[in-house]
């Protein structure tokens, strides 16, 4: 979707992409390389990203070491997606598209105030891009429509969700009572919804009422035929149903069943009336049972129920829309970016195991499903963060200061009280002025001082400020993310 931006837009985005992707610090010339354009230009954009987009995102320059991203920016890319697509007129078509689908050319081109050949330009540049997404761009009126409707409803419930997020709502129907709904059948059909997940399930919901107040109805061929017992179950939630479209000019169509079980809850009923689904369960198993022997890590029976029908559910939901989830930003590899960066070990085991279940099935976990595996493991997996730091390898530290004892143990605590179950530290018990170090001083992966010792040679020696500063601690959080 990035397509439907300006060009330069689509560069300093795709800039930012490469060193979120490729972490540390990049060579420019490699990144121009990339994206067929010379260094100066590169270094152009990094101006403007830092000028123009710098509350959101930031990329450092250094000559000697090249490009890195900020990383106590790179991740506030959400309000950065929605001031981008303010700013396309594409995407503010998308949207006042869906909620006014029978308008024809002339009225659009006076509405989005634009010329008749800049609007052809538009229209074949969104043909382009919503054509890779399953999608087609009805002209007489303009509509959205697919061979499939679901395809549709998620392509705009990604598309409300990546610009509207938790705190804005687009829509006239009244978000409580969206979520009222969801968590009153999340409890009637035994379904364990994170905060996000009822909210996308929200949107999907309103876009479900909008939609089908419009005209626009499921195919037969994506009903999957419900058993009475679940008929029933999904009539009881009537009563709610009609109350998200009280005192609103939408209704509650009669068919209203077959769009909650085959629309908005579709994922998590595939996984529970798809046989094909019971042979995934059994290597999502081995999987969670792999990573559990091999880190130490137990789940609860609670948990494990837990994180097995939400992988599952990513499974599903693919099958459901078999395309890319994100529109601009993909927030499970911006996540999953800064969990290899903390996690190695760990994130490269599952990479190896996931490569392995999609050489077995030939579903695509890992080219398709990783970065939201990632994801869901971490957000999933109560204490998984924690415990991977206590049973790490440890990072040797040793400490010496030439005002005694007593300093050097307050530095110590200063940096495990930072640094916690990733470190163990030593600390010089002499005093410093007949201080000797030898090659056993190779052993510790990191000596610290506050001053520069005498004939020290070895490579692992950092000279810090009598008290920490934050630049201090910072370096040698690089040191010990290195080391790990």
């Amino acid at each position: 979707m990035r397509r439907l931006l300006k060009n330069t837009t689509q560069r300093r985005l795709a800039i930012i992409g490469v060193l979120r992707d490729l972490i540390g610090w990049q060579n420019p010339e490699m990144i121009a390389d990339l994206l067929e354009c010379s260094v100066k230009t590169i270094l152009s954009d990094v101006d403007a990203i830092n000028n123009l987009w710098g509350e959101h995102v930031g990329i450092e320059y250094s000559r000697t070491n090249g490009l890195r991203l900020n990383d106590a920016l790179h991740n506030k890319t959400r309000q950065l997606a929605r001031n981008l697509m303010d700013e396309s007129e594409a995407f503010i078509f998308l949207e006042r598209l869906f909620f006014q689908p029978n308008e024809d050319m002339d009225y659009w081109i006076n509405a989005l105030y634009i010329s008749e050949a800049t609007f052809y330009r538009m229209i074949k540049q969104l043909d382009r891009v919503l054509n890779e997404r399953g999608l087609v761009l009805e002209r007489r009126p303009f509509r959205i429509t697919a061979k499939n409707e679901r395809w549709v409803r998620v392509f705009y419930v990604q598309l409300f969700l990546e610009k509207y997020g938790v705190n804005e709502w687009p829509f006239e129907l009244e978000r409580s009572k969206m979520i009222h709904f969801i968590k009153t059948a999340n409890q009637s059909f035994d379904i364990a919804y994170n905060d996000r997940e009822i909210l996308e399930s929200s949107y999907l919901l309103a876009i479900i009422v909008v939609r089908t107040s419009q005209g626009f109805q499921l195919t037969r061929g994506e009903k999957y035929d419900l058993k009475p017992a679940l008929i029933h179950q999904i009539l009881t939630l009537r009563p709610e149903a009609d109350r998200i479209v009280q005192n609103t000019n939408y209704t509650v169509t009669d068919h209203w069943y077959y769009d909650v079980a085959n629309s908005l809850f579709c994922p998590c009923f595939i996984t529970r009336f798809d046989p094909n689904c019971q042979i995934t369960l059994n290597y999502l198993e081995n999987f969670l049972g792999e990573l559990e022997q091999v880190y130490d890590l137990p789940l609860s029976d609670k948990g494990r129920k837990n994180l097995l029908q939400k992988l599952l559910q990513i499974q599903t939901t693919y099958q459901v829309w078999p395309y890319p989830k994100s529109i601009l930003f993909d927030s499970a590899a911006y996540f999953s970016r800064n969990a290899k960066v903390q996690y190695p070990h760990f994130t490269k085991y599952v990479h190896q195991l996931l490569l392995r279940i999609e050489r077995k099935t030939g579903e695509p976990w890992f080219s398709q499903f990783y970065f939201s595996v990632v994801q869901v493991l971490f957000k999933e997996w109560e204490g998984l963060a924690h415990s991977l730091d206590e049973h790490a390898a440890k990072v040797k530290i040793f400490v010496v200061s030439d005002s005694g004892v007593s300093h050097a143990k307050m530095i110590a605590e200063l940096i495990q009280s930072r640094f916690y179950y990733r470190v163990v530290i030593e600390t010089h018990e002499g005093s410093a002025l007949d201080f000797e170090h030898d090659e056993s001083f190779m052993e510790y992966d990191l000596v610290i001082a506050n001053y520069p010792i005498k004939n020290y040679s070895y490579s692992n020696l950092k000279i810090v400020d009598d008290f920490l500063t934050e630049s201090d601690l910072t370096s040698i959080g690089s040191y010990v993310k290195e080391i790990r």
